[in-house]
């Protein structure tokens, strides 16, 4: 069973097809990750997996399109994790990092900002069944206490 990582960047405006806009969340799994932007000052910013999310809605990673939304200044998706197959890592233990790219441009000139400048850890999105499961405990445990406060006023 894998969760879901929500990837969500907010810009500085509206970005809704703003042409060549994407953003990059660059995963490290585990094992060898690449790290590219040394040479453009970032040395920090590694991996071995990439989710871009575009300005025009669309989304992948590696070659699997992923739903992608854009709302305003916001721009998300919510992947399974078992699309960043893991190098030994568990999902908890990813890190990313996220950039901007202007895929108008080549290369690496086109990397415009990024968002930290070295990966930091990854928090994963609990599945449906797992929060449901939880919101069950949480009702039963309220259900109890709701019957125990009523037995302790039906004694005095």
């Amino acid at each position: 069973m894998h969760d879901a990582f929500l990837l969500q960047a907010t810009t500085a405006g509206p970005i809704a097809g703003a042409n060549g806009a994407a953003y990059v969340f660059g995963f490290d799994t585990g094992g060898t990750a690449n790290t590219p932007f040394a040479a453009i000052g970032e040395p920090g910013v590694a991996f071995n997996a990439t989710a871009v999310l575009k300005s025009n809605g669309t989304g992948a990673v590696g070659t699997t399109a992923v739903d992608t939304r854009v709302v305003g200044d916001e721009i998300f998706a919510t992947l399974p994790a078992s699309l960043l197959p893991s190098h030994g890592f568990a999902d908890a233990d990813y890190t990313w990092a996220l950039w901007s790219i202007d895929a108008t441009v080549a290369g690496l000139p086109r990397n415009a900002d990024f968002a930290p400048d070295a990966n930091i850890r990854v928090s994963a999105v609990p599945e449906p069944a797992n929060l449901a499961l939880l919101a069950s405990g949480l009702g039963l445990l309220g259900f109890v206490a709701r019957r125990r406060a009523e037995a302790v006023t039906r004694r005095t």
